[in-house]
């Protein structure tokens, strides 16, 4: 069934949920949150692999959930050889980053204790670990529905979900120059995105410090 690898995909992003919003995300070890989590991605690229059979002969794969039939309106999912290469990809791809990721943020690593410059990460404490990896699977997520879209509203809510997810990512390092910067000009890249600069103040990563410049750019976006 082709909603099979997304659904494993969302298990994951609510697993991750789950480790923000409980104490458990604050007593597990990057490590052990990063192989844990990656099972989703990897559950993923099986099912993926298990329906490359059927597309051995040519035959693409569908799926259809009616949304507003009244109007032709559903949610679909199309599956063919070129959809398969790219959703391997990024769940194959996406469960090693997980992995890493739990090796990067770990207090052995250099850079899990320091930053990329060598500087203590003042900010970083093990529950923030939780947020990396939530912001993480769902850029996976969406990528994944970005690449198995049988429809334009599909295309367009998961590109929108990748735009999304990626300025979070971008931000997530809030007390960091570089990354501020970064999430300034990533929101420019996707017309939903011009609502952004409203509520990263008090949804997103970002330091309050930045709230002023994020309300006068709020104010630029609307005029």
């Amino acid at each position: 069934m082709l909603i099979v690898p997304l659904l494993a995909c969302l298990l994951g992003v609510a697993a991750s949920a789950l480790f923000v919003l409980s104490p458990i995300g604050g007593r597990l070890s990057p490590r052990a949150m990063g192989w844990g989590l990656s099972i989703a991605p990897l559950s993923a690229f099986v099912s993926l692999l298990a329906l490359s059979s059927s597309l051995a002969e040519g035959q693409a794969i569908a799926w259809r959930l009616a949304w507003l039939p009244e109007l032709n309106i559903a949610l679909a999912f199309y599956l063919d050889g070129l959809s398969l290469l790219f959703g391997l990809i990024v769940t194959g791809i996406g469960a090693l980053v997980v992995i890493y990721a739990g090796y990067y943020f770990s207090p052995h690593h250099p850079a899990g204790a320091h930053g990329d410059q060598g500087a203590p990460q003042a900010e970083h404490t093990p529950g923030n670990d939780a947020h990396f990896f939530f912001y993480l699977l769902l850029f996976m997520t969406s990528m994944l529905g970005l690449v198995l879209a049988g429809d334009v509203i599909a295309l367009f809510v998961f590109w929108e979900g990748t735009s999304l997810t990626s300025f979070l990512l971008i931000a997530y390092k809030s007390k960091d120059e570089e990354a501020r910067k970064g999430a300034h000009l990533r929101r420019c890249s996707s017309p939903a995105q011009a609502a952004l600069p409203c509520w990263p103040a008090c949804c997103s990563p970002l330091s309050s410090a930045a709230a002023p410049t994020w309300r006068r750019s709020c104010a630029a976006a609307i005029s």
